[in-house]
């Protein structure tokens, strides 16, 4: 029987937000590619797929807990280090630059972890 692809996503999408929430509460914020990369390698996906829900993921992730801390915060902190970038103190350009990052980052993890399942010969069709 196959899968719908679209319960797939959602249960990498889960997975991903838990681990990532773990993950990034007792490290730094670097940490969210441990689970892209590990459910890349875990799922039975195609690399193509494993980077689009990857980096879906991620900046679905990151871009909730933007609108947290704007929300709990205040827009200054995000104003401070707008002006400390080349962007001219536009906050909706940080946050647009953060969420291509960590899209990217996360896209790249489970990128690397579906090609470390086809290196290892663990390729299921």
């Amino acid at each position: 029987m196959k899968q719908n692809p679209f319960f797939k996503f959602l249960a990498f999408f889960a997975i991903t937000v838990v681990l990532t929430s773990l993950f990034t509460y007792v490290g730094p914020w670097w940490l969210i590619i441990i689970a892209p990369l590990l459910l890349g390698f875990f799922f039975k996906i195609t690399q193509f797929h494993a980077f689009l829900m990857g980096a879906f993921s991620i900046i679905i992730y990151w871009g909730f807990l933007v609108i947290i801390l704007s929300s709990k915060v205040g827009s200054s902190i995000l104003e401070r280090v707008a002006y400390l970038l080349p962007i001219n103190g536009s906050k909706v350009g940080l946050i647009i630059i953060t969420l291509l990052i960590g899209g990217l980052l996360g896209g790249l993890a489970a990128l690397n972890g579906a090609f470390w399942r086809k290196s290892m010969r663990l390729v299921y069709k």
